[in-house]
């Protein structure tokens, strides 16, 4: 893993948990915990991290555009991956992550698609190019993200050929989550779609965690750049594992 790839791992690990000590990092990224300090120090510099005795808390914005560009070579590939998943004339859900943005050209390409997505500059790409596009409502939620009571309550309107989600982290036990503010909608969108899709970076699998959303057979599909563990392909035998590492 390169210097810049680890420093950002912890900074996601951080942000998603506010305080982590140096300790959980070890054990979780597996290097050593003078490596940890230092990136401690690197992240604190940089004003996005406070440390404090044996860890730190995340107090900085990591920016929309700053995401965006986080692998986004690797967000293209895994959206590459499910082109074929989208036919003509289909319904689609697109959450509002950064790795899912990268399905616009993949959806550009189509014919006569109906499109909801509770991401923004999705909605705005979309339509500028004439894509039949429906924002849901809600509250604004991480800068550019649609969320809350009422998105879940307006999803529960639509039904769909297929629904593209990026979790925040899937364990190597195989259960994934999101942010709580996006369950609801997350479980309408499930509810009343013919196929569900994950995409999620090989930086997001992590060891076993207290809280989850659901499990991978929550899925019929999950699309990573990691080799998943051999244990998925018994654990869920009706999802289907696309590696494209």
């Amino acid at each position: 893993m390169q210097k810049q790839e680890r420093i950002e791992q912890v900074l996601e690990i951080i942000k998603s948990r506010k305080f982590c000590t140096v300790d959980e990092l070890v054990e979780q990224l597996h290097y050593s915990p003078a490596t940890i300090r230092r990136d401690l120090t690197h992240l604190a510099q940089r004003k996005l991290v406070k440390k404090s005795y044996g860890g730190a808390s995340y107090i900085g914005m990591w920016t929309l555009t700053v995401r965006e560009h986080h692998q986004s070579l690797a967000k293209a590939k895994l959206c590459q991956a499910a082109a074929d998943l989208v036919q003509d004339g289909d319904a689609v859900f697109v959450d509002g992550t950064t790795t899912t943005y990268f399905l616009r050209d993949i959806l550009l390409k189509k014919k006569n698609l109906q499109v909801v997505t509770t991401n923004l500059k999705l909605a705005v790409a979309l339509g500028e190019e004439n894509v039949s596009c429906f924002l849901p409502g809600g509250r604004l939620c991480d800068t550019a993200m649609l969320g809350g009571p009422l998105a879940a309550e307006t999803l529960q309107r639509f039904s769909f050929n297929v629904a593209f989600f990026s979790p925040g982290w899937i364990t190597h036990e195989g259960t994934f989550q999101i942010p709580e503010v996006f369950w609801d909608s997350t479980a309408a969108v499930l509810k009343n779609s013919k196929r569900a899709i994950c995409l999620c970076l090989k930086e997001k699998f992590v060891p076993k965690r207290l809280c989850c959303f659901g499990r991978l057979d929550t899925f019929d599909t999950v699309i990573s750049d990691a080799e998943f563990p051999t244990e998925f392909y018994t654990d869920f035998p009706d999802t289907e594992f696309i590696s494209v590492e």
